[in-house]
Parts: C-alpha cells; sequence; structure tokens
C-alpha cells in the first residue's frame, strides 16, 4: 500500500456517500510482545525513524529531523517530550523515564523521578553516548569519562576508576556496563549472577547491551559473547546467532539483528504467543523492552523469501514452481528458465 488518505465512495440513484477517511502510514518498525500499556502499537506518525528505544511499558522513536515521538504509557508523562528535544541524535527509555541526546552533547531527561533519573549531573556535558535502566541512567562524556546517577543499590552508580576509554554504556536490573575505546568491557554493581565477571572471550567488541541479570558483547567477527544468569538461556546465543551487527537485552530476553536483516531471540522469549512479525525481514537494530521488543527496519530493501526448489518431475507431467519476494516500494516479479524470462 501507498501512503495516503483513504476513503470509500459509493453511489447509486439515491445519490453518493462516503466512509469516513482513513490514513495510511508507512512505518518501518516492527513491534511484537506486551501490549499491555500500548508499547508495540506504533502510531501512524511513526515515520522517518532512524533509530527506536524500548522501556518498561514506554517507546521512544528518533526522526530523520532529530525529533523524538513516544507511545505507549504516559503515567510520568515519558511519551511527551518536552520543547527543548530537538536536534536529538540518541535516545534511551527506562521504567517510566525518558532520555535523549542532543547533537551539541547535552542530555535532556523527563518522566519518573522516584529513584532520582532526571536528575542529570550537572557537569555531563559534551556527551557522545547514553543508557537507561528502570531505576539508573548513564552517559558517556567526549573523552571517555562516564556518568551514573538513579537508584545505586547495588553500585551501579558508583563507576569504578577502571571505566576510562568508554565510548558506550549499557544499563541492567543493577549493573552497569561500559565499552571501551579497545573492544574491552568493564562491568560494575550487581554481580548475584557473575554479570560482573567479564569473560575472556568478551574481546574486539564492537557493541554491548545488558538485560536484568545478564550481559551480551557484540564482536567485530559478529558473534555474540554473553555471561550472568542463564536460567532461561539468554546468555547462551544460538550457533546461528552469527554475522550479527546489533544485539539488545533486557530481563531474560536476548536479541540480535543479523547482516541479512534477520532478527534472533533467545533466552526467556517473554511471549511465546507473540513471535517475531513475518514482515520483520529487514531489520538494522533492535531494542528489548520489559516484555515486548522493537526492531528498525530498513526503509529500501529487496529479499527473497522464498526460493523455488530444485524439483525432478516426469515428462509432461505439470510442474508448479511457488517463490516469493518482500520489498519496499512494493516489487515486481517475472519468471526466468536460464536466464531467459518467461512470457505472461
Amino acid at each position: 500500500a501507498d501512503a495516503g488518505v483513504y476513503e470509500l465512495e459509493a453511489s447509486n440513484r439515491v445519490g453518493v456517500t462516503s466512509s469516513p477517511p482513513q490514513t495510511v502510514s508507512i512505518v518501518h518498525v516492527a513491534a511484537w510482545g506486551s501490549n499491555t500499556m500500548g508499547p508495540t502499537q506504533v502510531p501512524h506518525s511513526a515515520t522517518n525513524l532512524v533509530a527506536v528505544a524500548a522501556g518498561v511499558n514506554h517507546s521512544l522513536g528518533l526522526r530523520e529531523d532529530g525529533t523524538v515521538l513516544g507511545w505507549g504509557d504516559s503515567t510520568f508523562g515519558q511519551t511527551t517530550p518536552p520543547e527543548a528535544a530537538t536536534n536529538l541524535v540518541a535516545i534511551a527509555a527506562g521504567d517510566g523515564v525518558s532520555l535523549v541526546l542532543r547533537a551539541d552533547g547535552s542530555l535532556i531527561a523527563w518522566g519518573s523521578n522516584d529513584h532520582g533519573q532526571i536528575n542529570t549531573p550537572a557537569d555531563a556535558s559534551n556527551l557522545i553516548a547514553i543508557a537507561a535502566a528502570p531505576t539508573h541512567c548513564l552517559a558517556v562524556r567526549q573523552d571517555g569519562k562516564v556518568f551514573a546517577w538513579g537508584a545505586n543499590w547495588a553500585g551501579e552508580c558508583t563507576v569504578p576508576e577502571l571505566a576510562t576509554n568508554v565510548v558506550a554504556v549499557a544499563a541492567g536490573g543493577g549493573h552497569s556496563v561500559a565499552l571501551r575505546a579497545d573492544g574491552t568491557v568493564a562491568v560494575w554493581g550487581s554481580g548475584s549472577y557473575g554479570m560482573n565477571s567479564v569473560p575472556e572471550a568478551a574481546t574486539n567488541v564492537v557493541a554491548i547491551a545488558a538485560g536484568g541479570e545478564h550481559n551480551l558483547a557484540l564482536r567485530a567477527d559478529g558473534t555474540v559473547v554473553g555471561w550472568g544468569s542463564n536460567d532461561a538461556g539468554e546468555s547462551a546465543p544460538p550457533e546461528w546467532a552469527t554475522n550479527l551487527v546489533s544485539i539488545a537485552a533486557d530481563g531474560c530476553n536476548s536479541l540480535g539483528v543479523r547482516a541479512d536483516g534477520m532478527i534472533i531471540e533467545w533466552g526467556c522469549g517473554f511471549y511465546p504467543e507473540a513471535p517475531i512479525p513475518a514482515q520483520a525481514t529487514s531489520a538494522i537494530a533492535a531494542s528489548a523492552g520489559r516484555g515486548f521488543n522493537l526492531a528498525l527496519l530498513d526503509r529500501d530493501v529487496l529479499r527473497v523469501s522464498q526460493a523455488p526448489r530444485n524439483p525432478v518431475t516426469a515428462a509432461g507431467e505439470t510442474l508448479i514452481l511457488r517463490a516469493a519476494a518482500f520489498g519496499y516500494p512494493a516489487p515486481s516479479y517475472r519468471w526466468l528458465r536460464n536466464g531467459v524470462a518467461i512470457a505472461g
């Protein structure tokens, strides 16, 4: 379908009548899992997105023009960005809290402040990365310094000296994770399930993610290393979790996006009755929330989703070949035999 306003017009000898107009928008976001508070009900206005962030009960989308869109639970106003939230380059969502990073390196937080999550540090400027957990937040300054604020029940906001030259951060249930410029990882806070015991395999790391009680590290070769709690298999990526370009984690759930756009999910899989949507075959990034997930889809994609098999048939018998392709914009089709188009 093409975007636009659609309505049905009917006429007969009585006259002409029309249905109420309905707006059709093309959104490039896949959402699945719990929708109790509306975090997977992607709005029509979620167009031209370049990033998504899943919180506990709400979602955020970063638009190309540097503005942010929120949907889902708004009990604390977390889906209503302030006027100053412009020229944005990064977003993060926690429990009732929204966090955004502006192009000038400044930070804006709004929503719940039960644990001081929106009390951003006064000297947190020239920032390059942010992260939000249910009860605490993290940010990285251009010089590699890490800021942490909010709940500090297990020391998750007490940044250790070893957290230097940091380029990215991830916030877990009661722990914090930092990626250094040299591809190594530092963890602090709760270590009840071994979350702060970084495995030797976590080298040449290019991205990190933190769940409730586990961590993930994406290596430069596209493989992922997991550690911490593994009660639901969240720290044990499947064999086909290769060629990954993006990872995400929350609670006991883990996500990976492969270079071919395929989404891989392992761990508790909160809602088996709400599997990964069939149209989510062109993902470029994902975000894990509390019981739901979001994936940002490539806006220009063309992929064969079901290839014709190699059948053997007897002479004179009818041969039926089936294939399917997915694309945006919608693709055209034709069959070829030995490289030559088949008429009709």
